[in-house]
């Protein structure tokens, strides 16, 4: 091709040959970093408007699900002082008398837990929870443990609670049921409009009263178990996420291994394996320590002589 061309004309076609490579490759360059670029510019926004959607979402719930926590945490506290008077303890007959108030609350308010906690859930649904922040996902294992915290049956398993039984858990697909019985115009609706309601009907929530029906002051007893270990759970939620006065302090806390049974919870290694299932054993492991103690000889002698 350069044969019948002078030095000048072949240098001269040369560099234009060039030039026209170099604009191709330059221009070829520049399109696949403009593509590259921007995927990754909608990666970023993508990525920024779901983790802050997220959060927009929780804190539309946040308050109201702590709330609902906080109270159910103090029904359970003065559950340990008021054991002995067997206040849950009502045959279904008298589940909707006047003087079955206790019941009739510690009812209402773990129904209000879960209305919540089903609130927020939905409320994220749609969102891809993956591109929450560290804090937000933390929240929402929290979310998912209180949840399940009464419908895992493998925490009975030391009880001898076969695949078969159904009279002490809860199943996951009951809890929207239970949540619906509360709700009016999307929001829960009051104590007293509760009260009121269960003298018309209670079925949507008979199995409600039927747990919390057979809790008694026995270690082996499976209801109290599961509401020992469900308060375990709330009480690091409300302190990981809760404002000051929500928090329970450790010298507190410690009340309920050293003065009360929780060190002796019958069901502790299940509860342990349920809190790492839900990836919140990090921030319950004060009470894990606790849990993986062996009780004192006086604590087992009160246990023997209890029978």
């Amino acid at each position: 091709m350069f044969d019948n061309m002078t030095p000048e004309v072949t240098a001269a076609t040369i560099a234009a040959i060039t030039s026209i490579c170099l604009f191709f490759l330059q221009y070829i360059s520049t399109l696949l970093y403009d593509n590259y670029s921007l995927s990754r510019r909608l990666e970023t926004e993508y990525t920024f408007q779901q983790t802050k959607t997220i959060k927009e979402e929780i804190a539309k719930t946040k308050t109201p699900l702590l709330q609902a926590s906080e109270e159910l945490n103090h029904r359970l506290w003065n559950l340990i002082k008021t054991i002995d008077e067997k206040w849950l303890e009502k045959p279904q007959e008298q589940w909707t008398e006047k003087d079955s108030h206790y019941i009739q609350s510690f009812v209402y308010r773990w129904l209000k837990v879960i209305y919540r906690v089903i609130q927020t859930e939905t409320a994220v649904n749609n969102l891809d929870i993956t591109l929450a922040d560290k804090r937000d996902l933390l929240y929402l294992k929290y979310v998912k443990a209180i949840k399940h915290s009464l419908c895992d049956r493998e925490l009975l398993k030391s009880l001898d609670y076969k695949i078969t039984d159904t009279y002490n858990h809860f199943y996951v697909d009951e809890l929207e049921n239970f949540a619906d019985f509360l709700n009016e115009d999307d929001a829960p609706i009051p104590f007293h409009d509760f009260k009121e309601k269960i003298t018309t009907s209670y079925t949507a929530v008979e199995k409600v009263f039927s747990f919390f029906s057979k809790v008694e002051d026995n270690e082996k007893n499976k209801s109290l178990n599961l509401l020992r270990s469900l308060h375990l759970i709330l009480i690091s939620f409300l302190n990981t996420f809760g404002i000051e006065y929500q928090k329970t302090s450790k010298k507190k806390s410690n009340k309920l291994f050293n003065k009360h049974d929780y060190r002796e919870l019958f069901i502790g290694k299940e509860a342990i394996k349920f809190m790492a299932k839900h990836k919140i054993e990090n921030e319950i492991n004060t009470f894990i320590r606790r849990l993986n103690k062996r009780p004192s000889l006086w604590n087992r002698l009160k246990s023997w002589w209890k029978g």
